[in-house]
């Protein structure tokens, strides 16, 4: 033993993921893009049914439109009537991320954050 203690801990594990890409839509509720509209847009992204072995881990927006303007990494401000929003989710294998947390909490520490990497250099999407 090192004679350390640690009680957090940033937890790394290399698992397979797999993304997907989705799109959330909503009507923008005043006659410009506000931040609870881009909040709304993020939720009905990510309100996807996953297969019943994975877990959603992150969900990146990768890209805005407002009334088929494309190209936006900021829409807040924006005049416009319509937001979209592209959203890429990363999702393991539910088993996976279980293991990792019960060695996390078996060790007596609070996992500040989980970072995720695919190994050896290769994609993290299958």
């Amino acid at each position: 033993m090192a004679g350390v203690s640690v009680d957090r801990v940033y937890a790394a594990w290399v698992v397979t993921m797999l993304g997907y890409e989705f799109y959330g839509v909503v009507a923008v509720s005043e006659d410009e893009v506000a931040m609870d509209d881009v909040e709304r847009v993020h939720v009905v992204a990510r309100a996807v049914a996953l297969p019943p072995d994975r877990e959603m881990l992150h969900a990146v927006p990768q890209e805005y439109r407002v009334d088929n303007q494309r190209g936006i990494s900021d829409p807040i401000g924006m005049a416009g009537i319509r937001l979209e929003s592209e959203v890429f989710l990363v999702t393991c294998d539910i088993s996976a991320s279980a293991n990792i947390r019960k060695a996390v909490n078996w060790a007596d520490t609070v996992s500040r954050n989980w970072f995720l990497t695919s190994g050896g250099g290769e994609g993290c999407i299958d």
